[in-house]
């Protein structure tokens, strides 16, 4: 286990409840650094949630934030020590005595007891080890399989709609791909000189018409463009969206969408 030195600033102007501010740890796993930290705000989750808060200040960027509940008697501390240089020791009214490192919050259970200090993380830490190569690479066996696109290209799907339609919504994160289809009649002559234009939230685009690829273009928010040729009755358009790369973590994920139009 490595020891991890952590960041504290209290916040003081506008709120009463300390910042707690984690640094990057490079090779340790997502999050693995708040484990602590999450396990020692859930024992006092009850009072957190439903107590009354106030702060005392004993100088020296001292201050005891203490959370109570009026109903239990319950509380629960915050002792931060906002001193960049020098650690403090803290004798609070009951006795106990605590000692907090520079820049730094103890978090006290039952105002009496530290469960937790942002200066003394320990966390899981990866090492990366250089390994030779062995012949299991050479024992995998890979397959492949056709896909019939045949009657897609001639716009039979599994379902209709009126527009067109988000494709997570449709896929439901079992596919990458979603096939748009549609057909149109072209009065009199043929058409030799149309413009497809198709507007992609990304990634990957392919353009069918009549069965024939006239095209495909990939990347983020991007227009596809293309000269088409159609013919006198009946046209065939199929459009290929695929997903590469779709976020599937982080803030707002899940409002990102994937359109056509």
């Amino acid at each position: 286990m490595e020891e991890q030195t952590l960041d504290v600033h209290l916040e003081g102007h506008s709120s009463q409840h300390p910042m707690i501010m984690m640094p990057h740890l490079m090779n340790s796993p997502n999050w693995g650094h708040l484990k602590q930290l999450h396990a020692a705000i859930k024992v006092g989750e009850r009072v957190l949630t439903n107590g009354t808060a106030t702060t005392k200040v004993y100088g020296n960027g001292v201050e005891l934030t203490t959370y109570t509940n009026s109903i239990t008697g319950e509380r629960f501390c915050f002792l931060s020590n906002n001193n960049q240089i020098e650690e403090a020791t803290v004798v609070l009214e009951e006795g106990n005595i605590f000692v907090v490192p520079a820049w730094s919050v103890s978090i006290l259970g039952g105002c009496n007891k530290e469960i937790f200090n942002t200066a003394k993380v320990n966390t899981q830490t990866s090492i990366m080890v250089k390994k030779q190569m062995n012949d299991e690479t050479a024992k995998l066996s890979w397959m492949w399989t056709p896909e019939t696109i045949k009657d897609t290209l001639l716009g039979q799907g599994i379902f209709t709609a009126r527009q067109l339609l988000e494709q997570k919504r449709v896929t439901s994160d079992v596919s990458d791909y979603l096939w748009y289809m549609t057909s149109f009649d072209v009065n009199g002559t043929s058409w030799k000189d149309a413009t497809l234009s198709v507007k992609s939230s990304g990634q990957v685009l392919y353009a069918y018409v009549n069965g024939h690829l006239i095209g495909s273009q990939s990347g983020y928010a991007f227009q596809f463009k293309n000269p088409v040729s159609l013919i006198p009755g009946t046209n065939n358009l199929t459009l290929l969206s695929v997903t590469v790369g779709l976020q599937n973590y982080g803030q707002f994920f899940v409002m990102s969408s994937i359109f056509l139009n």
